[in-house]
C-alpha cells in the first residue's frame, strides 16, 4: 500500500544522500575487487619467474 500524498520532490530529495552513500559503497567494493585481482595476477607472475629460476640452477 502506497501513501495517498505522495510528493515526488520532497521524497527525491530525502532519498538523496542514501543514494549517493550506496554508490560510493559500490565504487568502493568494485575498486577493492580490483586491487585483489590485481595483486593476485602480479603474485602469480612473481612466483612462476621464481620457479623458473629455481630450475634454471645446477
Amino acid at each position: 500500500m502506497s501513501p495517498p500524498d505522495t510528493n515526488v520532490e520532497t521524497e527525491s530529495r530525502k532519498h538523496k544522500v542514501p543514494i549517493w552513500g550506496i554508490l560510493l559503497a559500490v565504487i568502493f567494493g568494485l575498486l577493492m575487487i580490483l586491487a585483489i585481482v590485481t595483486t593476485a595476477f602480479e603474485r602469480s607472475d612473481e612466483e612462476a619467474a621464481g620457479e623458473a629460476a629455481v630450475e634454471g640452477q645446477p
